[in-house]
């Protein structure tokens, strides 16, 4: 899974287009969906030494997401369906 979502990122590198990019924002989106609850269940019983860890690595899935969604739903130049 990971060969091939490094190979998708190379394959955006050499042919940049919106649907490459999409492409990799959909699949941010599902990772960020698929932690993010797991994260925020963990975040108060979370030992106080991992706390830093945890609550930095939540705000990053946090953003990214937001991003994935800001341009794959909200922006009106890069709507999805556009």
């Amino acid at each position: 899974m990971f060969l091939g979502a490094a190979d998708y990122f190379a394959y955006g590198l050499l042919r940049p287009s919106w649907l490459n990019t999409a492409g990799q924002l959909i699949g941010f989106l599902a990772y960020d969906i698929v932690l993010i609850v797991p994260f925020l269940i963990r975040l108060p019983t979370i030992p106080p030494e991992n706390r830093i860890g945890l609550t930095i690595y939540t705000g990053v899935v946090i953003y990214s997401g937001l991003v994935a969604i800001y341009y794959l739903f909200l922006n009106k130049p890069t709507l999805l369906w556009s």
